[in-house]
């Protein structure tokens, strides 16, 4: 039986071999921590993104909001102006009438002191 005794040639070709193995895990390795690297970095976006999205609907609700109670408390002003104006309208006919109704109760008392007057 022979041994193997390792000769320059075959320790160099080991020694290749080796390193040719180092760099792939290394390359692998790196590949790997790029990859997690990018991920996270893409997922930080999409967070940010969606914190983003999350405020410009709430300030868009915020809007329709705002513009939901102007739009009823302008109604609610419309109307409550019309009622005002209805009352006044109501307030100075039967004032009007009151008067005339006096006028005419005195007319009808002048006519007959006058007819108790003359008759």
């Amino acid at each position: 039986m022979s041994a193997f005794k390792p000769t320059i040639n075959s320790m160099s070709s080991l020694h290749t071999a080796g390193w040719a193995i180092i760099g792939s895990v290394a390359t692998a390795l790196c590949s790997i921590a790029g990859n997690i690297y990018l991920a996270r970095k893409s997922r930080s976006q999409v967070i940010e993104q969606a914190a983003n999205q999350f405020k410009q609907a709430a300030a868009s609700l915020d809007v329709r909001r705002t513009s939901t109670a102007r739009t009823a408390a302008t109604f609610i002003a419309d109307k409550r102006q019309a009622w005002i104006n209805d009352l006044r309208d109501d307030v100075s006919l039967y004032s009007a009438l009151t008067v005339e109704i006096r006028d005419v109760r005195g007319l009808e008392a002048r006519i007959q002191q006058t007819w108790e007057q003359v008759g």
